[in-house]
């Protein structure tokens, strides 16, 4: 299976002057250094606020992601945040393997061969 892309989620609640953020850095194939995959914000529902995003890259076997959450309840009387959920999700495409390639290429040249030789005897 390979890699294709990586969906980030947060379920954040926030008043005042309160943020929430979720930052994913991440690379593939592992091992590597994780370089910026997203950066998601919640500030109330204002119009930088974002609660998920995906990212496409280059199909990998294997990813390396790291996150840093910042929770932060604002200095206004009556503010506060809170972050309940982070979700990741990763999606995966099926490669055949080699083997499975080389027994099916075996087939199909005996069946080439076997109505070679049908055509022949006719």
């Amino acid at each position: 299976m390979l890699i294709e892309d990586a969906g980030l989620a947060q379920v954040s609640s926030v008043l005042a002057n309160g943020l929430a953020t979720v930052k994913e850095n991440g690379c593939g194939p592992a091992p590597c250094t994780p370089g910026t995959f997203t950066v998601l914000t919640f500030d109330n529902g204002g119009p930088t606020s974002q609660v998920f995003n995906d990212t496409l890259f280059s199909p990998t076997g294997s990813v390396e992601v790291s996150k840093d959450i910042n929770v932060n309840g604002g200095n206004l009387p009556g503010s506060f945040a809170s972050l309940s959920i982070v979700n990741d999700t990763f999606s995966q495409t099926y490669v055949p393997e080699p083997a499975s390639l080389t027994l099916l290429g075996s087939a199909l040249l005996g069946l080439g061969l076997l109505s070679r030789r049908r055509t022949r005897v006719v």
